[in-house]
């Protein structure tokens, strides 16, 4: 009995002690009670990885142009709210998602030319065709409250081509406002007209000119159901020539006028019929070219190579002999 009741004492003095006893609340019997509960850190570590899985889902529908899809996922995920180092990707995601699905399945723009081809010293005159590509009918505004008016930026690209060969290229940039508001029905479209100065009929160059027009409607707001849309709609480009005045002859034969122009010594006859050839006829006006290199004089054949770099895309040299050396070998192949 004496021994039983020293080793209860023992026992109770290790526990009091805490020295290889029982933790503080543990029973005997009963395994020790551990806190599984995950740190701050470990919180937000979960946090991120649940919504880098919303991302990569929202991209996923991205890729596949479900921009509706995208657009759903970002805004239920923002709104649930996302921890700061993900939030930037997120509202990223969200502007180039509005951006493409606005400018791919709900408008378009395109400018057109009410011809190809534009005699110097006459007005350029060109159309901002914007069509209506979805369900429902689409309101662009053209002035909205505290935000800018609507325009349609519009860059020209312009080059100029010459009979020694030169190439010279400069830019402009013109806004073109919005007349009223643009109200476009499901299929429909309105036109935008504006116009451009295509140039000094007395300080022209002996050659011609290739002016591509690009650009974005920038919009006040878009209307489109119960969504606003504020994003630039891109306005798909156009390429025109601008050439000495008198060239419908040579725009009506460019073919035939070939061989009369270099028999005529009119080197810039020669540039334009080659530029004004059809595309399906470029192989054969190719041909012609180098067969004329054989005998052309310095300057003809100066010509000749420039209308070559031109049709053919090539940039081989000032040297008939590399013209007619990659011509055979394009016969050859």
């Amino acid at each position: 009995m004496r021994r039983l009741l020293t080793i209860s004492i023992l026992l109770v003095a290790s526990c009091a002690s805490g020295e290889g006893g029982l933790a503080e609340g543990e029973l005997l019997g009963q395994a020790p009670v551990v806190n599984t509960a995950p740190a701050a850190g470990d919180y937000e570590t979960m946090e991120e990885d649940v919504a880098r899985g919303k991302l990569a889902s929202a991209r996923e529908a991205f890729l596949r142009e479900d921009y509706d899809l995208c657009l759903r996922i970002v805004r239920e995920t923002l709104e649930e709210g996302v921890p700061h180092t993900v939030a930037g990707e997120f509202r990223a995601l969200r502007f180039e998602a509005r951006r493409l699905h606005l400018s791919r399945q709900i408008v378009s723009a395109r400018v057109l030319g009410d011809v190809d081809v534009y005699p110097l010293g006459e007005p350029i005159t060109l159309t901002v065709v914007v069509r209506n590509v979805s369900n429902q009918p689409v309101t662009i505004v053209k002035s909205g409250k505290d935000v800018s008016d609507s325009v349609i930026v519009i860059d020209a690209a312009r080059v100029d081509y010459d009979i020694y060969g030169n190439v010279r290229s400069e830019t402009s940039r013109l806004q073109v406002p919005l007349p009223e508001d643009l109200v476009i029905p499901v299929a429909g479209r309105v036109e935008v007209p504006f116009a451009l100065e295509s140039g000094d009929v007395k300080t022209r160059h002996f050659g011609f000119t290739v002016l591509t027009l690009s650009g974005i409607l920038r919009p006040a707001v878009v209307l489109w159901g119960d969504a606003e849309f504020y994003s630039g709609i891109e306005v798909d480009p156009v390429e025109v020539r601008i050439v000495p005045p008198g060239f419908e002859p040579i725009a009506a034969d460019p073919i035939g006028t070939i061989g009369k122009a270099y028999a005529l010594g009119a080197r810039e006859h020669l540039l334009l019929a080659a530029e004004l050839s059809p595309p399906e006829r470029r192989e054969r006006v190719t041909e012609e070219l180098v067969d004329l290199l054989r005998d052309a004089p310095p300057g003809m054949a100066e010509t000749i190579m420039a209308a070559l770099r031109r049709i053919t895309g090539q940039s081989i040299g000032d040297r008939p002999e590399s013209w007619r050396e990659w011509w055979r070998r394009q016969s050859d192949g």
